[in-house]
């Protein structure tokens, strides 16, 4: 393994192997920065770990980087596990895909609030662009999402505070988009 990578070296790797995939009509690290933005918001500034999974996140599932190679770029083992935890798996539909994924997401407590994170990330921006369909793909599959990541017995208040936005984002959203409210977990 490489030397580990700092955090803007990671930053500027990550963009890299991006290459020119958009998040919308945005480079892609507009959407990496936005999901690392959101830990750092919710007390995970000082954890550069998790940071760097942030940045990574979707380097496996869109780009077909394999663990090997994040390690070799400086990622620790346990920061590429926890990337490969919130990686697709193969899948027909999307369903399909996360009933895949979020088993292997839950047994990875890093890969959770990544996972949470990059949730977040993409709920503030398509409440931002007001993107009705996408808000609505994120209801359906919310009681699903919750019941495998969010632990009952969860301890960590950062966590429990972005639980809580996100059940507060799906309220905006049925506010903003004339839509019935969820029923509460």
């Amino acid at each position: 393994m490489k030397r580990q990578m700092t955090l803007a070296q990671t930053r500027a790797w990550c963009a890299v192997m991006h290459g020119d995939q958009k998040y919308g009509d945005l480079d892609y690290s507009f959407h990496l920065d936005a999901v690392e933005a959101v830990a750092v918001r919710f007390g995970f500034k000082r954890c550069t770990a998790i940071r760097k999974t942030c940045q990574a996140h979707d380097l496996i599932e869109d780009r077909g980087v394999t663990r090997l190679l994040l390690r070799s770029n400086g990622f620790s083992s346990i920061q590429a596990n926890a990337i490969w935890s919130v990686s697709d798996e193969p899948g027909a539909t999307r369903m399909e895909r996360k009933h895949k994924t979020l088993p292997k997401t839950r047994a990875n407590r890093r890969g959770t609030v990544v996972k949470l994170c990059d949730r977040i990330a993409n709920l503030e921006r398509q409440l931002a662009e007001g993107n009705r369909s996408k808000h609505k793909m994120y209801r359906r599959e919310h009681a699903y999402f919750q019941l495998m990541l969010r632990h009952p017995k969860e301890s960590d208040i950062r966590v429990k505070r972005m639980w809580l936005h996100i059940d507060q984002l799906l309220a905006q959203g049925a506010v903003q988009f004339n839509l019935p409210l969820l029923k509460a977990a």
